[in-house]
């Protein structure tokens, strides 16, 4: 079976190098990123696998320089950019995607930090095929990692790089002896779900909120995500982990105040309790070894309602 690959990251990498040992496939081209990942941009050049980068996947001459591989099936993995009718219209091939998200739900972009952040208990991993709707091709196969209380986005992210390659080769091998079977997506639900990619002051803590919705607000946006920060001083600062100390009684303390400082943690009062802030970094992401050199006791945080 002749595949025609868009890829990124390391699970793009991955399931290249999964596909390339099997020889009862052939890996026909590469399509990487407008922002080229050298990892598998050497890969390519070493194995003599044909790639390429478009601005624009759907312009026509893109269309055409890899219509003529003549590909049985096309994948997608971590690519970027949507194909339109024309891609369609023109490359006349099946497109199977693999989504970070429990389809129909979580449709859209950043689909593991949304998960965190909303408290689910576990994560899809969809493997479908594409069409004009995004993430709304037929189910091919999905599976679900538990998501715990110790995971974040990082140890999330490193499950699912291991997850979807191996998905999206096993689901090409049922499709290449016919043993697929499609599932419509409204046979799940009717409505499902869509998340949009999120924004530039997304990320800003919200220190009305309770310890277990911070946390996992926290947790869900760690490196390599963006990081929950706050203010202070006029400068942006972001943290990385978070921990419960105790239930505070309603009080005139505002929320957000800082009521202790050591060398390692920020004692916090949010809503109803008061937290530990741990590993924060400066807005030119030097990890700061001494709290008590930046942060003043009775000092109050900065953040934002989101």
């Amino acid at each position: 079976m002749k595949v025609g690959i868009f890829a990124d990251g390391p699970w793009g990498l991955k399931f290249i190098k999964i596909l390339y040992l099997d020889k009862k496939f052939m890996i026909d081209f590469v399509v990487l990123r407008n922002k080229i990942d050298n990892k598998i941009l050497q890969f390519c050049k070493k194995k003599k696998i044909e790639y390429f980068s478009f601005k624009n996947i759907n312009n026509k001459k893109n269309i055409n320089s890899l219509k003529k591989f003549n590909s049985d099936i096309l994948v997608s993995m971590s690519y970027n950019q949507v194909f339109k009718s024309i891609f369609f219209k023109l490359i006349k091939k099946k497109i199977i995607n693999c989504h970070a998200g429990a389809l129909p739900h979580y449709r859209g972009r950043s689909p593991i930090n949304w998960a965190i952040i909303n408290g689910e208990k576990k994560i899809g991993i969809t493997t479908h095929f594409v069409n004009l709707k995004i993430d709304r091709g037929d189910i091919l196969d999905q599976k679900f990692i538990n998501i715990k209380m110790s995971d974040n986005y990082k140890t999330i992210l490193e499950k699912c790089y291991i997850m979807c390659p191996i998905q999206l080769y096993k689901v090409l091998k049922k499709i290449k002896n016919g043993s697929i079977k499609a599932i419509r997506q409204s046979s799940i639900s009717k409505k499902g779900s869509y998340y949009f990619k999120r924004k530039k002051g997304d990320e800003i803590i919200n220190f009305n909120n309770s310890y277990k919705t911070l946390n996992n607000f926290i947790r869900g946006l760690v490196y390599p995500s963006i990081g929950a920060t706050f203010h202070y001083n006029g400068k942006r600062y972001t943290v990385m982990k978070s921990h419960f100390y105790k239930k505070e009684l309603k009080n005139k303390i505002l929320n957000g105040t800082i009521l202790d400082v050591s060398k390692k943690k920020l004692n916090i009062k949010i809503f109803n309790s008061i937290i530990f802030l741990k590993n924060i970094f400066s807005e030119k992401d030097l990890h700061i070894k001494d709290l008590r050199k930046t942060f003043k006791k009775n000092s109050l945080l900065g953040g934002v309602n989101v």
